[in-house]
């Protein structure tokens, strides 16, 4: 047998008090599902699967890219001092 939820109710105006928040507690749980189905929609939808399937393949070479030209910049920099190095030592 199930236990009673419903002791606190003893008059019936507790009765309404109970039946009002459990309304309340419906019309927010049917939000909730209704905001979660809009979320899953907007995520699911094909320019978001798109965009995230385009953002995380180009994540590597975005990175790769900048390692390229942080490399390049470094080496330039390398071969602009020893130029300079032998003028100071003269």
């Amino acid at each position: 047998m199930k236990p009673n939820n419903f002791r606190n109710i003893e008059s019936f105006e507790d009765f309404e008090n109970e039946k009002v928040r459990l309304y309340y507690e419906l019309k927010l749980t049917e939000k909730k599902l209704l905001i979660k189905k809009m979320e899953i929609s907007e995520a699911l939808s094909p320019a978001n699967i798109l965009t995230t399937i385009f953002t995380e393949i180009s994540k590597p070479l975005l990175r790769q890219f900048g390692e390229l030209i942080k490399n390049l910049f470094s080496r330039n920099k390398k071969s602009n001092e020893d130029k300079e190095q032998p003028e100071k030592e003269s």
